[in-house]
This record gives C-alpha cells, structure tokens and sequence, in this order.
C-alpha cells in the first residue's frame, strides 16, 4: 500500500509466536508527531470473545475495491455506540478495509474487521484509537456529528487513500 512520505510503519512482533513463521505480526502506521493511527495483520488472530457489549452501528461510507483479494472487499467508515452492562455508552469510529460479505453481518461478530487477502488469510487493517486523537477527539466519545466531521479532515482523506491502496501481491 502507498502511505505518505512523513508517516513510518512499525513492526511489533506477535507474543508467543516463532520469530521465524511471525505471521502474526502486527504493523503499526504513525503519523510524522509519532502517534499510531492505523493497524495492519497480515493474518489475524483474536479473541472475540472480550469484545462484548450491544453495538449500534452507522456505516458512513462504502468504497468497493478491486485489488486481486481472495473475496471482495471494500473500505468502510462507521460509526459505533457500544454499550456494556454497567458502564458508560462508549461511541466510536473505525475506518477499515473489511470484506464485503462481513459489512452486512457484523452485529453478529461485532469486532471482527478482516479481508482475505489470499486464500484463508484473514487480514487486518483499520484505524485505531489514535486517529480520532490526532483529530482532538476523545477516542470513545466521537458523536456521529463527530463522526462526520472526521470525514471532512484530510487525515481521513489520506488514511482511506492509503486503505484504497492496498493490493494483494502474488
């Protein structure tokens, strides 16, 4: 994928994995003041199972990609309000490549973000906390007008050109 000349990517190795079959490893993208604004996995293990609580979703923006990925996939701007038994509404945004089929089931698997990149990869790449930070936002208190208002930023721009970007090499 294609990042900006003033923004770093940084390897963080998977715990508990060989060194030499790091599949798992996971990629942090930082912007130039060092805050990481998006993740990559290049094949995704996680426990779904901490990630409880009602999601109330608003998909935002769709944008169908035709990369040579295994099944179709698009990037996705949604805005989430998750509320936990006993805590305070959380409300969210996620910027992500995600495969087209999963869009439209993710109430039953509310944090699954993947594409398959080839075969039975499932691969990882979304916006993290940092990004509504960098924007001055408090990252689990981002309104939907909040939301919309990310959209209008040439950060957003920049970080959904970067997910256009991405192509499955063979």
């Amino acid at each position: 994928f294609k990042y900006p000349a003033d923004w770093e990517i940084r390897a963080r190795p998977c715990r508990g994995c060989r060194q030499q079959d790091d599949r798992h490893a996971t990629w942090g993208i930082h912007i130039a003041k060092g805050l990481m604004i998006a993740q990559f996995r290049m094949d995704l293990q996680d426990d779904e199972e901490r990630h409880k609580g009602l999601h109330t979703r608003t998909v935002l923006e769709r944008t169908p990609m035709e990369s040579g990925f295994a099944k179709p996939a698009e990037v996705v701007f949604e805005h989430m309000a998750i509320d936990v038994t006993g805590q305070d509404e959380r409300q969210k945004v996620l910027l992500m490549l995600n495969d087209t089929a999963s869009t439209n089931r993710r109430h039953e698997r509310p944090m699954w973000s993947v594409f398959y990149s080839r075969g039975d990869f499932t691969s990882s790449l979304t916006s993290t906390d940092g990004f509504p930070k960098m924007l001055g936002y408090d990252e689990d208190h981002v309104s939907l007008e909040d939301a919309r208002a990310i959209m209008r930023s040439n950060e957003y721009r920049q970080l959904r050109t970067l997910m256009l970007s991405v192509r499955a090499q063979t």
